[in-house]
């Protein structure tokens, strides 16, 4: 019995030597390209999945509200399109470059198909010995943020198809200001100074994002829309709330999906810096064949 003991400790204290060999001696993979070692990642997954699992909470304290989506499609695009992509973006040169590399959350599965509670984890928490960090503390304005949409919401509507919301139609130098759609009589005052500075600061954002629009319109020209393969005006329609966040947009005409996805995605980068009462506005971009 003896003998068996003696012979237990001395070949764990073999493992643990050899252990301490294997790293000390630079053996084990460091750089991100490097294969990784045996039963790396399933260690590394039992370990993860079994912690998230017994601290996870159960659901969402957030409401599945529209207000709290675009919040969220604000924070993502600030904080996670980085490293998990755009839809109709290839991946970033950080993505790239990371290991474990980081799910595409626009393309193929992980992430977006796992429960609320274990996404919510991992955002707040981080993943130890990856990229992923922590926002636990410093996304502690979400709250105020998806308020402020709601708060912008109900200023500028003042119940559903009111007609509240401020539309700026831009045709060459001219400005004309109206209600918004929904048949209301109702007119919200708006300084034209005020009117004629926002609609300078959107007119400047469309136009740093030209060049991106154009790419829009080739590819959709490569992928068959050979009917409008000529000079075209396209009508750009964008909303943005009091405090300058892009909140939705669309645009006439329509060039399929591969256009409208592009297109879409440029959009969504949009901010204006100056604060103004929440408006939507017109303009027109003109796009032509290279």
């Amino acid at each position: 019995m003896k003998t068996f003991l003696a012979g237990m400790v001395v070949g764990v204290m073999v493992l643990m030597a050899s252990a301490y060999a294997y790293l000390s001696l630079g053996m084990a993979p460091a750089a991100t390209a490097a294969t990784p070692f045996p039963f790396e990642k399933k260690i590394a997954s039992l370990a993860l999945k079994a912690h998230i699992a017994k601290e996870m909470p159960k659901q969402s304290d957030l409401p599945l509200t529209e207000d709290a989506l675009m919040a969220g499609v604000t924070i993502y695009r600030e904080n996670c399109a980085e490293c998990h992509g755009i839809a109709s973006e290839p991946k970033t040169s950080a993505a790239r470059g990371m290991y474990p590399p980081p799910p595409q959350l626009f393309k193929g599965k992980g992430v977006s198909d796992d429960p609320v509670g274990e996404t919510y984890w991992k955002v707040e928490n981080g993943i130890r010995l990856t990229g992923m960090p922590a926002y636990k503390g410093s996304l502690t304005e979400k709250d105020k943020r998806i308020q402020q949409l709601s708060d912008d919401k109900v200023a500028c509507e003042r119940g559903k198809g009111s007609g509240n919301e401020i539309v700026v139609v831009i045709e060459g130098n001219a400005l004309t200001v109206k209600p918004g759609g929904g048949g209301g009589t109702y007119t919200p005052p708006v300084d034209d100074k005020v009117a004629a500075a926002a609609s300078k600061e959107f007119l400047n954002v469309v136009a740093k994002s030209r060049g991106s629009i154009q790419k829009c319109y080739e590819q959709a020209l490569k992928k068959g829309a050979a009917s409008q393969a000529h000079t075209i005006t396209l009508t750009v329609e964008a909303t943005f709330t009091a405090s300058g966040q892009y909140r939705d947009s669309s645009f006439n005409p329509s060039l399929g999906e591969a256009f409208d996805s592009c297109i879409k995605t440029v959009a969504g980068k949009w901010q204006l810096p100056q604060n103004s009462p929440a408006m939507t506005f017109k303009a027109q971009v003109s796009l032509t064949p290279s």
